[in-house]
């Protein structure tokens, strides 16, 4: 879970109550004791989604977190395992701190053919895939082309393009699922005939 927020889907949140909860002790499909999270929540009547964002420092890495609903009218959140009480459902959660993405790939760069670009950068040690993105304006904003790609010399080639037009590019790893920064920009603009690299 990250501490930051974290988002259920539940249906219908209507004559409902919501709290969370740490250090409590569940108890007959119930807790006890503990003390309120201090935070906020939203509800997004749009896509049925409660988010619930807790206050700076309220929650610390291992905590044992509880969010307990309470539905009045016994249809949202019954569980017949939990009995009693009926109409409480709770949810268990470990809260665990993710490091803040970094730049992983300072290297990046292009190398144009006609109507081809190839990008090339060091491999990122542990990364599972690529995200490749492109502009072609400096600085963006880019679109993704790539998404998981996957390369085990760390190049992608980018076909179908228009000679005489500058192409921006910064490249993305991703490892345990978490995206990094963006990589530095490089640039390359396909020629018919000739070969252009810039950095």
């Amino acid at each position: 879970m990250n501490v930051n927020s974290f988002v259920f889907d539940t249906g219908n949140f209507a004559m409902s109550t919501f709290g969370v909860y740490a250090n409590a002790v569940e108890m007959n499909g119930d807790i006890s004791g503990g003390m309120a999270v201090p935070g906020a929540f939203k509800f997004s009547a749009s896509d049925s989604a409660l988010i619930f964002t807790p206050e700076p420092g309220a929650l610390a890495e291992g905590d044992v977190v509880y969010v307990r609903l309470t539905d009045r009218l016994n249809n949202v959140c019954a569980n017949p395992v939990q009995t009693p009480p009926i109409g409480v459902k709770l949810f268990k959660f470990e809260t665990i701190f993710t490091d803040p993405p970094i730049q992983t790939i300072t290297d990046l760069y292009a190398r144009a053919k006609g109507s081809k670009i190839d990008i090339v950068w060091t491999p990122v040690a542990g990364a599972e895939s690529y995200n490749v993105y492109r502009s072609t304006t400096q600085g963006g904003s880019y679109t993704l082309i790539a998404e998981g790609h996957v390369t085990d010399y760390a190049v992608y080639a980018d076909f179908g393009l228009t000679n005489g037009v500058t192409y921006y590019y910064v490249v993305n790893s991703v490892t345990n699922g978490i995206e990094s920064l963006s990589s530095n920009e490089a640039s390359a603009m396909p020629v018919s005939g000739r070969t252009r690299r810039r950095r």
